[in-house]
């Protein structure tokens, strides 16, 4: 168990919004910047993007067939280019700048207006900014997933621009910018519900309006390269310590304590996915253990900060099962094509970490404790309202922007593109050599 003094200042760090609305503009910086601190999540934000563009890139590339490799890559890069853009423009501002409970406005449009810290925090605000652009563009990447090897270059390009836009600014406005769901009491420490629920149901969704892959129904359409994918997990595995160590915006114990508990709970589960995969087939696979580990990662995201390795290994646990039970529902309930499993890798276990949180952060289970005047039963209800609520806007306003976005490009391939693969369409998704 940790010190006294450690316990209270994890517990101190719950009493307060992860991240506090911007300041009004004009008013000095509460705090001095700290360079140590600023160096560590400029550098987390660094490792983030590797691991995102690079460690996901890698895992969704080798997990399609090969003649789609290259259009993984050029989705990728497109949708993170977007983002970017949009982030700079106006999704910073939307999210955390000053608004209501529902959206923030238009007061660091351009990222003008910048402080030379974010408020209550001591790194420079432009920092943070970067680190939260990397949050935005994982999120957005997910959804590559979902259209993988049958979608359109621009329709994809477009979905994530709007999906940015209407689903994740307001959704990290609601949880991170002082919004209704953390004024309800909600907690997400490093994007659980933000990033990985809201894109793990708006996969399901453009999955299931994309339509199944050219060629599922001759059989199960085997990875072309399962090692490749496996290196790209192992990249993302080590990039999830910057994307959580870096969360709090200090190079600090709670720093590491997270850190700790991301490895406690990715353990956990990959050895938890490892035994299922024994005793339904006869044999463990390593995809299988590198699949188990990263719902590991995704569910203590939300979690890291307030519970102890111990809950952490629970949450582990949990995701492991959650995971393989949702990727069950989606293949035989809703008959849904989803090569990579977001919905269940992504939304499912990001949703069980986020409830379970509610009960591990509890002392007894070797967690922070609750806020002043909080209980386990008040944090379990506003985690359960912010699940169900991120879960319905993302489903219904990804059906909605999938459908605009359609009116202007066309959704998917032609059938002749699909069969010759994706890297030599000329649909836009063309693999270029210089």
């Amino acid at each position: 168990m940790a010190p006294k003094s450690r316990m209270l200042a994890l517990a101190a760090l719950t009493l307060l919004p992860t991240y506090p609305a911007h300041a009004a503009a004009g008013l000095p910086a509460p705090v001095m910047m700290n360079s140590g601190d600023a160096a560590w999540v400029m550098a987390a934000a660094i490792l983030g993007l590797i691991a995102v563009v690079a460690g996901l890139g890698l895992r969704f590339a080798g997990l399609v067939r090969a003649k789609n490799f290259v259009s993984i890559f050029a989705h990728i890069f497109g949708v993170a280019a977007v983002v970017s853009l949009l982030w700079i423009g106006i999704g910073y501002s939307l999210a955390f700048g000053e608004g209501n409970s529902v959206i923030g406005g238009l007061s660091l449009a351009m990222m003008g207006g910048l402080g030379a810290v974010f408020p209550g925090s001591t790194v420079p605000e432009s920092g943070f900014a970067f680190f939260h652009m990397v949050f935005a563009i994982f999120a957005a990447v997910l959804l590559v997933g979902a259209w993988a090897e049958r979608a359109r270059f621009g329709w994809a390009i477009a979905v994530a621009f709007l999906w940015t836009l209407v689903i994740y600014a307001p959704v990290a406005h609601w949880m991170w910018g002082q919004g209704w769901l953390s004024n309800l009491g909600a907690f997400d420490f490093a994007g659980g519900l933000v990033v990985h629920l809201s894109a793990g149901v708006s996969a399901l969704v453009l999955t299931l309006l994309v339509g199944k892959r050219a060629g599922l129904a001759e059989g199960p359409i085997a990875p072309h390269g399962p090692a490749i994918a496996l290196g790209g997990t192992a990249i993302l595995w080590a990039g999830w310590f910057a994307l959580v160590g870096g969360a709090g915006a200090t190079a600090d114990f709670n720093a590491g304590a997270a850190m700790l508990n991301v490895q406690a709970s990715a353990s956990m589960a990959a050895l938890v996915w490892a035994f299922a995969d024994k005793l339904s087939s006869g044999h463990s696979s390593a995809t299988g253990i590198a699949t188990g580990a990263l719902t590991g990662l995704v569910a203590i995201s939300a979690a890291a900060n307030v519970v102890g390795p111990a809950g952490a290994m629970v949450i582990g646990f949990g995701a492991a099962v959650a995971g393989r039970i949702a990727m069950s529902l989606a293949r035989n309930l809703f008959k849904a094509d989803d090569p990579l499993g977001i919905f269940a890798i992504h939304g499912a276990a990001g949703a069980t970490g986020a409830l379970l949180l509610a009960v591990l952060m509890a002392p007894l289970a070797g967690g922070v404790g609750y806020p002043e005047g909080g209980s386990m039963i008040a944090q379990l209800i506003a985690q359960v309202v912010a699940v169900a609520a991120i879960a319905l806007w993302s489903a219904f306003a990804t059906a909605a922007i999938a459908w605009l976005a359609g009116i202007v490009f066309p959704m998917r391939a032609s059938e002749e593109a699909e069969q010759a693969g994706l890297d030599l369409s000329d649909h836009g998704e063309r693999a270029w050599n210089g």
